[in-house]
């Protein structure tokens, strides 16, 4: 009887601890994300996400150690462990997906709305943003998926200083004088409308519109 009294206490410490965990686990992701995502949405969602996984372990561990005061566990250990194997081989590409997506969310390298392209061939503004899939839509309108996994190089347009580039084409038989004059105004004009909007340095705009030269004809 005592031992049965004992092995019920046991099991109470083990919940009281769970719930402790719980409790400081949940309050360190919440700071973490705080501190590495700005937008407070994408916070919450991280938050969000690693309470969940922390939840899930928790609570996992505590039911084990509960269920091994009682009965022998090992062969239920067995057993889950190779029906683990059998389902991790079988999702492979989904865990890659989402350990990605985790840790784009976790660096913040990008937001919805961000101006990005991915791997030299997407290009358009972030609509969605998951742990499994990323959606962007390019100019024309079209929405492309791409699986988080599958991001290997990301080219951010919308960060920090930006300088803007801008091709003007013009017929091969005008007057590159003339033409270069007009442009040249143009860069002046807007220089003049817009320096309230240039990145400043000790002596004036660091980048002022200016104009590089020609880039191709045909």
């Amino acid at each position: 009887m005592w031992q049965y009294g004992e092995k019920l206490l046991l099991c109470l410490l083990i919940l009281l601890a769970a719930l402790w965990l719980l409790r400081v686990g949940y309050g360190f992701f919440d700071k973490v994300s705080r501190v590495q995502i700005r937008e407070p949405q994408r916070a919450k969602t991280l938050s969000t996400l690693l309470s969940s996984l922390w939840r899930y372990f928790v609570y996992g561990v505590a039911d084990l150690l509960i269920l091994q005061q009682f009965v022998n566990i090992t062969p239920l250990l067995a057993g889950a462990g190779f029906l683990g194997l059998v389902v991790g081989i079988g999702a492979q590409s989904l865990i890659r997906d989402v350990i990605t997506g985790f840790f784009i969310l976790f660096e913040d390298q990008f937001h919805v709305g961000d101006f990005v392209e991915i791997n030299g061939q997407f290009s358009g503004r972030v609509e969605e943003l998951g742990l499994r899939l990323t959606a962007i839509r390019e100019w024309s309108g079209r929405k492309f998926y791409i699986a988080n996994s599958e991001i290997k190089t990301l080219r951010n347009y919308s960060r920090h200083q930006l300088r803007a580039i801008v091709t003007i084409t013009f017929p091969f038989e005008g007057d590159p004088q003339k033409i270069r004059a007009v442009l040249e105004q143009a860069c002046r004009e807007i220089g003049e409308d817009y320096d309230s909007h240039l990145i400043k340095g000790e002596n004036g705009p660091v980048g002022p519109p200016q104009i590089y030269g020609v880039t191709d004809y045909r």
